[in-house]
């Protein structure tokens, strides 16, 4: 089952740990080690929130990878997309990441 779950921020972020809310939102994929796809892009893409939220996606038992929109994907969206089981989008100016 597809679902989206809109949140107000602080999940996977070790400034304000909530390590049962971060294993509560992988278990919604339904799997043992689920693929999450990180899109920090409201952020700025910020290396050291990247390095820090994958830490913690990693700790809890998910496989992390980031969709960073500054720089051009050189894989197909759609394709990318579709491989994992959570996407998990980072908070920050909405309007100017979904203008890239």
């Amino acid at each position: 089952m597809k679902r989206i779950i809109a949140i107000g921020g602080g999940a996977f972020s070790a400034k304000t740990p909530r390590p049962a809310f971060d294993r509560w939102l992988l278990a919604q994929a339904g799997k043992r080690r689920p693929k999450v796809c990180f899109i920090p892009t409201a952020s700025g893409d910020h290396a050291a929130s990247i390095r820090r939220i994958e830490a913690t996606i990693k700790r809890l038992g998910g496989r992390p990878t980031t969709l960073a929109l500054f720089a051009a994907p050189s894989e197909d969206l759609t394709r990318l997309l579709s491989r994992h089981d959570l996407l998990f989008v980072g908070g920050g100016n909405t309007y100017n990441m979904l203008a890239l």
